[in-house]
Parts: structure tokens; C-alpha cells; sequence
């Protein structure tokens, strides 16, 4: 969830937008929203696509970063078994 709340995080800030006004538009808290980028709770999707387009960032983007985060987690959970799957 890490990688998501840096995407989170970063896309706002690029944006512009203050975390109040945004969780306003989105229909949600500031205090949930603050916690969707700092990792502790995850956005719906419903809110997710509108988070992407109000800050103008894509599912595109988004889906790359997931998909990173996912690949680091893999090999960070590989790596701990010693690199390979009995």
C-alpha cells in the first residue's frame, strides 16, 4: 500500500490542490483522504477514478505504480525465501 499512498500523495501535491478542497470534491474526508496517503486506508475505486482525474493524473500511471510496487513486493517476498519457489 506504500507505493499507492506515494502515488496518492505526490499526484495532489503535482496537482495543486489541497487535501481539504479535494476530499470535498471527492465526497470524503480530508481525514480519510490523509490516511489514503499516508497508507493506512485504502481509496474505493469510485473515489480513485475521480482522485485521478481531478488531479489529472491517469489510470495508466496509476496501474504502473501499483504494478512496481507489486514487482518489489515479489521479489522482496522472494528474497526472503531465498530466491526461488520449492
Amino acid at each position: 500500500m506504500k507505493h499507492e499512498s506515494s502515488f496518492l500523495l505526490k499526484a495532489r501535491l503535482r496537482a495543486g490542490i489541497l487535501q481539504a478542497d479535494l476530499a470535498a470534491t471527492l465526497g470524503i474526508s480530508a481525514q480519510f483522504l490523509g490516511r489514503c496517503e499516508l497508507g493506512r486506508a485504502h481509496l474505493p475505486l469510485f473515489h480513485l477514478r475521480s482522485f485521478l482525474e481531478e488531479v489529472g493524473a491517469s489510470e495508466a500511471a496509476y496501474r504502473r505504480a501499483m504494478k512496481k510496487d507489486f514487482d518489489l513486493r515479489v521479489r522482496s517476498a522472494l528474497a526472503g525465501i531465498g530466491g526461488h519457489l520449492e
